[in-house]
């Protein structure tokens, strides 16, 4: 019997006797299609970036009230050994903004604001004391000290302002307040002195008019 007979029924003699029909189709090269022609990546396209995690900051905790006025009072010494008062109230006031029964706060307040009354008398800046005694007296206002000084200093203001204006009486009468209980105070006994003179010589004057 020939080839032909053997194929099964229902087969493709072609498929069975030829060569090139039995041979099935290879797959195309890595990185082409199926016509063989190479592929490409879409254009556009990136890596993903990697995120690096942000470390969550340590919170700090908040001092307790003893914590700052023990800073404060750390503070405080080195100014008051220097004379330092506007910087000694400044921290004093924040002592007591914190605890207001703290320890002898009022009693350094009172005496850093007294002291600081005098420097400014002697630096002739008699305005800013009286704001400083008037403060002092409000934390204690029966220190006969704090009164004197500020009585003192409303009296040399006052006398001062009727010199400039040549009211020589009322120089005079508020310069001989300040001499009777303290003579060396700033320049008391100058001025009480011309005041008295001018207002004499001006006297003079007036009846060598009349």
């Amino acid at each position: 019997k020939n080839a032909a007979h053997v194929a099964k029924a229902g087969a493709d003699p072609k498929a069975a006797t030829d060569p090139k029909a039995a041979t099935a189709p290879s797959a195309p090269p890595a990185g082409a299609n199926a016509n063989g022609k190479p592929t490409q990546s879409p254009v556009g396209t990136s890596p993903t970036p990697t995120v690096t995690p942000t470390a969550t900051p340590t919170p700090t905790p908040t001092p307790t009230d003893d914590q700052r006025i023990s800073a404060l009072w750390q503070r405080l010494d080195p100014a008051w050994g220097r004379g330092d008062w506007p910087a000694v109230i400044a921290l004093l006031d924040e002592v007591r903004a914190i605890d207001p029964a703290y320890d002898d706060v009022d009693d350094k307040l009172f005496a850093a604001r007294f002291n600081y009354g005098v420097q400014l008398i002697q630096q002739e800046e008699i305005d800013k004391a009286v704001q400083q005694f008037t403060a002092a007296l409000a934390i204690f206002p029966d220190d006969i000290n704090a009164q004197g000084e500020l009585r003192f200093a409303l009296l040399y203001i006052q006398g001062s302002r009727r010199y400039d204006v040549a009211d020589w009486e009322g120089a005079g009468q508020s310069f001989q307040t300040i001499y009777e209980s303290n003579p060396e105070y700033k320049r008391t006994r100058q001025l009480l002195y011309a005041s008295y003179y001018n207002a004499g010589w001006h006297l003079e004057q007036a009846e060598n008019l009349a």
